[in-house]
């Protein structure tokens, strides 16, 4: 609990310094304050989009509390059994500052396995394009063997670890009407509802071993997607409500992949349709102009298919709660 504690003091400091730093109305300005507040301004207000459709918010600058889980995970599957595995990586509370539509966040980490599980994430949700970088490594997970339709076996400290890299990135075709960043950072609102196709690349990287008395088995994966989806906010008469879905299949055009046992690679041939997915989906509630309510979810799963009809997938998760306020 002091843990806790201390995490959330932190965190209220820097919500000082940054509200000191970035509200340059209400505090005397330097020149300095002045010029990179005009340089923003002119960045902030450049209109490339239907103002029917998406608008700037009145207020410039956005604070929020933001508690988050990620999870990652692995299933190895054929036609008769199953093993899956899925653990939660660390749950973290934060602060998310948003100034003239760029953003700056801070996260504290309050609940950790005995060995060090990591996350590292990076994403900017730009009104026509974005990006992403991920990168997770998970030990010891725990899960569920199913053998045909009856038996199920509940495995827990497994000894299996996962390792997960993923680039990934997305351009937005209607991106004049349809405002991508109104779901997830807040910088931009969607006005009326509206859909857009997607267009999305990845690339990933990972890999599952396990290490025993019997000796180590690894299983790895490297591959590149190309795709495109679909995405809709759907908004109230009263632009209170918004509800954001979008989902982009990516067809791998590029892989490798293998299995290692007793220190002896094989490498595996392409043996089904391959693909990564990726979907979020978001809900934001406004009390008004200044504050809100939202959460957002966003998975992404790679689908390979090995040797002897056995499939496999990787799969990462990020959920979120916000509570936040315009000024």
């Amino acid at each position: 609990m002091q843990q806790i504690k201390f995490y959330i003091i932190k965190g209220g400091v820097f919500f000082v310094i940054m509200f000191l730093l970035f509200n340059g109305n209400t505090f005397a300005q330097s020149k300095f304050t002045e010029k990179t507040s005009d340089i923003l301004f002119s960045h902030y207000n450049v209109s490339k989009y239907d103002t029917n459709y998406v608008q700037r918010p009145e207020k410039k600058f956005i604070a929020s509390f933001q508690p988050e889980i990620s999870s990652v995970g692995i299933t190895i599957a054929n036609k008769d059994n199953e093993v899956d595995f899925e653990n939660p990586l660390n749950t973290k509370i934060g602060v998310n500052f948003s100034f003239y539509g760029f953003n700056i966040g801070y996260k504290f980490k309050i609940r950790n396995t005995e060995k060090e599980n990591k996350d590292f994430c990076i994403k900017y949700n730009g009104r026509s394009f974005g990006l992403g970088i991920d990168f997770c490594t998970a030990y010891d997970l725990s899960g569920e063997i199913s053998i045909g339709d009856t038996l199920k076996v509940k495995i827990k400290n497994s000894g299996l670890d996962v390792k997960i890299f993923q680039l990934s990135s997305y351009y937005v075709w209607n991106n004049k009407k349809f405002a991508y960043p109104a779901a997830f950072d807040k910088s931009l609102i969607q006005m009326k509802k509206c859909g857009s196709m997607l267009f999305g690349a990845t690339y990933t990287s990972a890999w599952a071993k396990k290490c025993d008395s019997s000796g180590v088995q690894k299983i790895d994966l490297q591959c590149a997607g190309l795709g495109a989806g679909y995405g809709y906010n759907f908004v109230t008469k009263k632009k209170k409500l918004l509800l954001h879905i979008s989902a982009i299949p990516m067809f791998l055009f590029y892989e490798e992949k293998g299995f290692e046992t007793d220190g002896i690679y094989h490498k595996m041939k392409y043996s089904q349709p391959e693909v990564t997915i990726s979907g979020c989906f978001a809900m934001i509630y406004n009390f008004g102009k200044r504050y809100f309510f939202s959460i957002d979810s966003s998975r992404y799963m790679t689908i390979v298919g090995y040797e002897n009809n056995i499939g496999t997938t990787f799969s990462r998760q990020f959920s979120k709660i916000s509570f936040g306020a315009r000024f």
